[in-house]
Parts: structure tokens; C-alpha cells; sequence
């Protein structure tokens, strides 16, 4: 499933409309309360990306999750270095 906030792909998966990957914080709740199931815990890295429009590249908001996302995250802008 791909779109929206977790908050909203959370809903998707409970309402048995779809499968995501979510962070563990996201779901704690229905963890524990066995409302969720894992199928498959992945501690390894993978490649994701983070998107946004090129006319909004220098506002604020976009700058400030950028570097959250950088300082989170190693971060590589090398395609070759991520899968090597």
C-alpha cells in the first residue's frame, strides 16, 4: 500500500483492505493488543525514498524533514552504494 499517513495505512491494514511497512512505534499499540500481526520483523536495511516537488524544495517544512530524515537515517544518494 503506498499513500497517506501511517495513521491511514494503519486504518487500511486493519480494515483488511491492504499490507504495509511501518515503523514499530506506529503500531505498538495493536501489537500488544494482538490486533496486528507481523509477518515478517525486517532488521536489515532497505531502500526507500523520500519525494517531494522540486518547486517546494526550499521551504522550510521540506528543508527541516530533510535533515530530520539525514540525521535518522544513513543516507545515500548513490544507487550502487545502496544495493552494494
Amino acid at each position: 500500500m503506498v499513500g497517506g499517513s501511517d495513521e491511514m495505512i494503519k486504518r487500511a491494514v486493519l480494515n483488511g483492505t491492504g499490507y504495509a511497512i511501518l515503523g514499530q512505534n506506529a503500531i505498538e499499540n495493536e501489537i500488544n493488543d494482538g490486533s496486528i500481526t507481523i509477518l515478517q520483523h525486517i532488521s536489515a536495511s532497505i531502500i526507500t525514498s523520500a519525494i517531494n516537488l522540486k518547486v517546494r524544495s526550499d521551504e522550510p517544512n521540506i528543508l527541516t524533514f530533510h535533515e530530520f530524515l539525514q540525521n535518522a537515517w544513513r543516507v545515500s544518494n548513490n544507487l550502487s552504494e545502496s544495493l552494494g
